[in-house]
């Protein structure tokens, strides 16, 4: 498999977190890279279900770049393939769609959603000006519309759901200052009522404040509720965390990150300074650029963080903590990464490098991550002497797949999620 570029991965940076409270910005999430915290799979898990994804010659692909857990199936986004597959929640295939060839060829940008409401995937691929293309698929693999449509200044637009049919619309925007950078905000939110009419501005941001945001991250980073009553999102580069409503906007927090995985302190207003640092940070592996996939469940957040860039070896190895949860009662900060195999697990890891800087899925009360056959067989063959009782779907997956098969998918049902 190739190395895959991402804004991904995080080298020993956050492995544990203490929580302050102020009157207006919330809590501050420090790191202290000295200490952190881990634990055995039945710790954190009350079950958790190997599902092997189906491998035929039509359903063969390389890795789940993009995973996306519906009601009822799993979908999944392969950028060796360039293929859009669905499997049926026992891990049987369904069907493939080809991923639009634009963005792969010519490098236009590509986002691929569930439509929290409908469990819909939505796949837009557009350009930086001229028309581009809205897929819609059913989440078990019926293609319901496929949209030409004109976009303009590299702008596109996602939505955060709300209740009683309101939403706000999240502009996803690369912008190249050339020379200069502008002070005028431009906004980045946007809500509207269910009839669709525009209400008003919910958050700007002005170029010259944080020019990072638009020419590296393209916009802010969003995670919807399950529950489509909320969202967060996260300012990249300053780590604010907002929560947005119907009725309001709040800061909840920060997150504080050591001074080698953030930008330096400057002034935007000097184009020579900014281009400079840009040049110098666009390959850094050190870089933090946001924070996302954030869920509260009772009182845990859950959260993935994400650095500029970063090479995921062939493997699949995983070299950074970077899927957490946070316990605000214990002011205690875990790694999904750093959990020990046990019985519960069969002494099988519960995710690869692959998964975890992509990041964790949480749906309905489940984690889900993803396993490389290649590593599956490995921990196969290190833990025998273990005795382990496997299941009989993984009795059966071990005795006839290889370390060539597909993934498979790891299904996590947290502790204490009502």
């Amino acid at each position: 498999m190739r190395n895959i570029l991402a804004s991904v991965s995080l080298f020993l940076l956050v492995t544990f977190l203490t929580l302050t409270t102020f009157a207006q910005t919330g809590f501050t999430i420090r790191i202290d890279p000295l200490r952190t915290y881990g634990g055995a799979a039945s710790d954190y898990f009350s079950q958790i279900e190997y599902i092997p994804l189906e491998t035929t010659k039509n359903s063969s692909f390389g890795v789940p770049q993009w995973l996306i857990i519906t009601d009822s199936n799993i979908v999944i986004g392969d950028r060796d393939t360039w293929q859009l597959l669905f499997f049926d929640m026992k891990g049987r295939f369904i069907v493939k769609y080809p991923l639009p060839k634009e963005a792969k060829d010519f490098s236009q940008k590509m986002m691929i959603e569930k439509n929290i409401r409908t469990n819909d995937i939505v796949v837009t691929c557009y350009p930086n000006s001229g028309f581009g293309e809205i897929t819609t698929y059913s989440d078990n693999g019926l293609l319901l519309k496929r949209d030409r449509v004109m976009f303009q200044n590299g702008e596109v637009y996602t939505r955060i759901y709300f209740d009683s049919g309101q939403y706000a619309l999240n502009m996803v925007k690369y912008l190249q200052p050339n020379g200069k950078l502008s002070r005028d905000p431009i906004p980045l939110v946007k809500a509207y009522d269910a009839n669709n009419r525009f209400v008003k501005d919910i958050f700007s941001l002005a170029p010259a404040d944080n020019p990072f945001v638009f020419t590296f991250a393209g916009g802010i980073s969003v995670s919807q509720a399950e529950d489509n009553s909320y969202g967060y999102f996260v300012v990249p580069f300053d780590y604010r965390i907002f929560k947005i409503t119907k009725d309001s906007l709040s800061q909840l927090g920060r997150f504080i990150f050591p001074a080698k995985n953030v930008l330096p302190a400057t002034d935007f207003s000097d184009y020579k300074k900014f281009d400079s640092l840009s040049k110098a940070k666009n390959s850094d592996f050190n870089l933090v650029q946001t924070v996302k996939n954030i869920s509260w469940f009772d009182n845990k957040m859950i959260f993935n963080v994400q650095k500029r860039v970063s090479l995921v070896p062939s493997g699949g190895v995983i070299f950074d903590p970077l899927n957490f949860m946070f316990d605000s009662k214990k002011n205690e900060l875990m790694s999904f990464e750093r959990i020990v195999p046990d019985t519960l697990s069969y002494y099988l890891p519960i995710m690869d490098g692959f998964s975890s800087t992509s990041g964790m899925n949480l749906h309905k009360g489940h984690l889900y991550s993803s396993m490389s056959s290649l590593n599956m067989f490995k921990a196969y063959e290190e833990t025998k002497s273990k005795n382990p009782s496997y299941p009989p779907v993984l009795l059966n997956y071990f005795r006839t797949q290889t370390r060539e098969s597909n993934p498979v998918i790891v299904k996590m049902r947290l502790k204490e999620f009502k």
